[in-house]
């Protein structure tokens, strides 16, 4: 068998023949969660590589096989892959080094766009959370994908991404799902007075406008941050907010 013999093993690189095997034999297939040398035939081949996308046996190894999954972080064809293939994108949840690659791969930071299995690791996983943190292609799905905006929610990680990110930070004027956190969670209220981009939404939003009703900890920013303060002046719905809330009218 081909993970018992190092030397045909070793072939597979410049081998048509033994490429093959890897399409249709599961018995060779099995070998890339054992044999090192195997497993390096995905680096370098495009034939073996798109096999993540198409046979569920190799697809497997990426979850299970430290030397499979790295090769998501250095090889285009397989990362592609995690775009098309539940088995593949499924490793993002698993393993810490493809976790990483949102952060620097424009291939798989795309899957969080497309992919409701990958979407989903934000919640969870703090590798892929903070990605939103750094990378322009994650940080726009905030706009774009469900799944994401409703962590806004729950996820800390990603809460934190308004203070520092334009991208995300425009999702209020856009995202009612996102729009609607100023109401229930603080740490993205609390950015409404350090932030320029959230602030102004306050002027063009009627979500994050009527926040100012509900929300103590917004309220509060009215009197000290000159930019959420002058919204007043230009927004008829906060503007009426002085007549109802004491917080503000102070």
């Amino acid at each position: 068998m081909l993970q018992d013999n190092i030397n045909t093993a070793s072939r597979c690189r410049n081998d048509i023949d033994i490429i093959n095997c890897y399409k249709y034999h599961n018995s060779i297939v099995n070998c890339c969660s054992y044999d090192i040398i195997c497993v390096n035939c995905y680096k370098y081949h495009d034939n073996i590589a798109s096999r993540f996308r198409d046979n569920i046996n190799i697809a497997n190894c990426c979850r299970n096989d430290i030397n499979t999954a790295s090769c998501c972080r250095n090889d285009i064809n397989i990362a592609n892959g995690c775009r098309n293939d539940i088995y593949t994108a499924s490793s993002f949840r698993n393993d810490i080094h493809t976790a990483s690659r949102c952060r620097n791969d424009v291939n798989m930071a795309n899957c969080f766009r497309n992919d409701i299995n990958t979407a989903s690791c934000s919640r969870n996983d703090i590798n892929n959370a903070s990605c939103f943190r750094n990378d322009i292609y994650t940080a726009s799905s905030f706009r774009n994908d469900i799944n994401i905006a409703n962590y806004c929610r729950n996820d800390i990680n990603i809460a934190n991404c308004f203070r520092n990110d334009i991208y995300t930070a425009s999702s209020f004027r856009n995202d009612i799902y996102t729009a609607s956190r100023c109401r229930d969670n603080i740490n993205i209220a609390s950015r409404c007075r350090d932030n320029i981009n959230i602030a102004n939404c306050c002027r063009n939003d009627i979500n994050i406008a009527s926040c100012f009703r509900n929300n103590i900890n917004i309220a509060n920013g009215c009197r000290n941050d000159i930019y959420t303060a002058s919204s007043f002046r230009n927004d008829i719905y906060t503007a009426s907010r002085c007549r109802d809330n004491i917080n503000i009218a102070n």
